[in-house]
């Protein structure tokens, strides 16, 4: 019989990802976010841009959504 009251911590990381495009082969990634969550609290958080690849497609529509443009990626990306 299991004891409840001994179960072991529940992690979960949260990720969320920024792209300029839906097609995985054609478009790149431009924001990388995660929340780590540990009981149900979040405990620690992490964000970065990421300037495109050349060869990245960029979609209008996509870069409409998250309002991140090519010059402040190429500014502020990894």
């Amino acid at each position: 019989m299991s004891n409840l009251n001994n179960t072991a911590p529940t992690n979960i990381i949260w990720v969320d990802l920024e792209t300029t495009g839906r097609n995985s082969e054609l478009d790149g990634i431009v924001e990388i976010g995660a929340i780590f969550e540990r009981d149900g609290k979040i405990v620690d958080q992490f964000q970065c841009y990421v300037r495109p690849m050349p060869n990245d497609r960029l979609q209008q529509a996509a870069m409409n959504v998250h309002k991140l443009s090519l010059e402040f990626l190429n500014t502020n990306g990894l």
